[in-house]
């Protein structure tokens, strides 16, 4: 079968590419960041610029405490049109207390959200009225 990104070592067939993506996602939904960290290894080597994995290894980061990599992963993320990534961008830069690239990252965000995000638009306004308001915390 074909490969993504043509033939070569690393390369992951894209049906278990999206099987592996789907374990990662559940072991993230379970808590189980190590586990879904392993997971988006392979992932990762084989395409390291796909947004998906790029966002999930923020989301990790994010959850994991880890604000300085969830922000490298999710602005990469981003940067290759991951909309919902802009979100959890601003927020990890807003927890982290870097409030002017907090807002343009939540201001972004809005500016390309898409139905899809209608919650998480609701909460980066919630965000930017913070931000407003001088608050440190959501």
């Amino acid at each position: 079968p074909a490969t993504e990104g043509g033939e070569g070592e690393g390369d992951v067939v894209p049906d278990e590419r999206a099987a592996a993506l789907e374990r990662a996602w559940e072991a993230y939904r379970s808590a189980d960041y190590e586990r879904a960290r392993g997971l988006l290894q392979p992932l990762r080597a084989a395409d390291p610029d796909d947004p998906e994995s790029l966002y999930l290894a923020g989301l990790i980061g994010l959850a994991a405490g880890d604000l300085e990599a969830a922000i490298d992963e999710l602005e990469d993320a981003a940067g290759l049109g991951e909309a919902r990534a802009g979100f959890y961008l601003g927020f990890a830069l807003y927890e982290l207390g870097d409030r002017a690239a907090a807002r343009r990252a939540l201001e972004h965000f809005l500016r390309v959200a898409d139905e899809r995000d209608s919650r998480l638009a609701v909460r980066a306004r919630g965000l930017l009225k913070n931000l407003e308001r001088g608050e440190d915390k959501p």
